[in-house]
């Protein structure tokens, strides 16, 4: 069966004042010392919240966009964030970034270290519920 997915490389957001033109970009050194800076593409959720295929660096002179792994991540108001996380699996994708975005202790621009100590919590949690389903 074919698949269809439209990505989007920018979000336009009302705030007081106006719109605001928001993009998640990425920044990588390719073997050869190239270094490559482009917008990457995301699939909006809601909320600012969006997936992003993992993107990884390839031998000396390439990239690789990988959509069967997803990165859920945040874009919005002048800022963007990825959380430190890739998963097969869309939906616990969103299920992690709706629940970063909702906890009252996390903040998308909090240390990496928090960041990643916070997710590793959630997926333990995450993958309990689901194997008690």
């Amino acid at each position: 069966m074919p698949n269809f997915l439209q990505l989007h490389s920018h979000f336009v957001q009302r705030h007081p004042g106006g719109i605001g033109v928001n993009t998640l970009r990425s920044t990588l050194a390719l073997g050869d010392g190239t270094t490559v800076s482009w917008e990457l593409p995301s699939l909006p959720i809601d909320s600012g919240l969006v997936l992003v295929p993992a993107v990884y660096t390839e031998g000396d002179t390439s990239l690789r966009v990988d959509f069967s792994r997803w990165t859920p991540g945040f874009c919005g108001n002048g800022f963007g964030a990825l959380l430190p996380f890739t998963t097969t699996d869309q939906a616990q994708a969103v299920r992690l970034a709706r629940a970063f975005h909702a906890a009252p202790d996390t903040s998308w621009r909090d240390s990496a270290e928090k960041v990643a100590a916070w997710v590793r919590s959630w997926r333990e949690a995450d993958e309990a519920f689901r194997a008690d389903s």
